[in-house]
């Protein structure tokens, strides 16, 4: 059998995209969901850039690579033990992947200065993964953190049409989650602080 005209790029492509998707699922189930850290070598590119709300390329300091990878699932396993994420949608194209998902745990370490409530949550998230060869060279990532802090009790569950909380007298001035969350914690929402570092969130 020969190969149509155009065939034999498109075939590569394939299996490049292949190679991309399944990257990106050993990153949540072998890194995430089992904890096996040293895959993280094997998925990501030394140089590896993150991307979140608040921080980005210009200010992520050494937060680079694997290693960076590594210290969020660390922290985000002691937190959550039974931390198990679910993929919701996975698409590859060319050296894009994206990804929808939803992790479930409960909350039995303390997570961002959050003591441990015992709490069973739920966590949606997407993610835009930028491909190097198989491994992952740089991502973007948007979490709902509101919904998190709501289910572990640190927002009260009461909002605007605008998405800032309503005050329960209804005399103060609104004011955002973002900054509640500061004031209840001391930390920025997208930060857990351990015995040695920050480590910003970017999983």
């Amino acid at each position: 059998m020969t190969l149509e005209s155009g065939a034999q790029p498109a075939l590569a492509s394939q299996g490049i995209e292949e190679q991309n998707h399944i990257a990106v699922r050993r990153l949540i189930h072998e890194v995430w969901n089992c904890g096996e850290l040293r895959v993280a070598d094997e998925i990501f590119t030394a140089g590896c850039v993150p991307h979140t709300l608040n921080h980005d390329a210009a200010d992520i300091g050494d937060r680079r690579g694997p290693k960076h990878i590594k210290l969020i699932v660390a922290a985000w396993r002691a937190a959550f033990p039974d931390w198990r994420i679910e993929i919701e949608s996975l698409l590859a194209e060319g050296d894009r992947v994206a990804l929808l998902s939803t992790g479930y745990g409960t909350h039995k370490g303390r997570l961002m200065g959050i003591a441990p409530t015992g709490r069973h949550v739920s966590f949606t998230g997407m993610r835009l993964f930028r491909m190097e060869q198989g491994k992952i060279a740089e991502y973007w990532v948007l979490w709902d953190w509101q919904g998190l802090w709501q289910q572990l009790g640190v927002l009260p569950p009461v909002f605007s049409a605008n998405g800032a909380v309503r005050p329960l007298n209804g005399t103060a001035k609104p004011r955002s989650p973002l900054s509640i969350v500061r004031d209840l914690m001391g930390v920025r929402p997208v930060s857990v602080r351990d015995s040695r570092r920050e480590v910003v969130f970017h999983g």
